[in-house]
């Protein structure tokens, strides 16, 4: 069963989105995806973008689903921005359908988009610890400013930022 509907009201943890472009899937088993677009305030966008930090999240479609369900991004990140607004696109899996088909049994591109998703993860997370690092030598004197610029603009570091820049786009409803 699949539904469109571009004024279907989503619950995403503690945020509260209305897409302007929605779509959803409940296959045979019973389970969710849906394909949505969203256009966000920077704050909340900022808010989103903690949010798919989380492996699993509570999402709950507002008047339709009695109780929220566990459900990850299955593949998010294509942005851009619009004065001072911010067009998302997103995906969004149920948890149950990685209990269900884990890596080993599921076909290659689905492993391959979890294990990217995971690795983008650990990358920012140690990109972050990076960076405090050259932050604290910097605040204990043992680099300048200098070194520690010369080294983020080396390429050797790549923020979580810089890695968001790369999937923005002009307009993610122009193809």
């Amino acid at each position: 069963m699949t539904s469109d509907s571009a004024s279907q009201a989503l619950q995403l943890a503690e945020m509260h989105l209305v897409p302007y472009v929605y779509e959803d899937e409940v296959d045979d088993d019973g389970l969710l995806t849906i394909d949505a677009k969203v256009l966000l305030s920077r704050a909340e966008h900022e808010q989103f973008l903690d949010l798919a930090k989380r492996n699993y999240f509570p999402v709950l479609r507002v008047g339709v689903d009695p109780e929220p369900r566990d459900m990850r991004f299955g593949g998010y990140g294509w942005w851009s921005e619009h004065g001072d607004s911010v067009k998302t696109a997103l995906f969004l899996v149920e948890r149950r359908y990685d209990e269900e088909n884990p890596p080993e049994s599921s076909d290659w591109a689905w492993a391959q988009g979890h294990v990217q998703l995971m690795l983008a993860q650990t990358l920012s997370d140690t990109s972050g610890l990076l960076d405090a690092l050259l932050d604290k030598l910097r605040d204990k004197a043992l680099l300048t400013e200098e070194d520690v610029e010369d080294v983020r603009a080396s390429g050797q570091i790549r923020s979580p930022k810089k890695r968001l820049e790369l999937r923005r786009l002009e307009d993610i409803d122009r193809p």
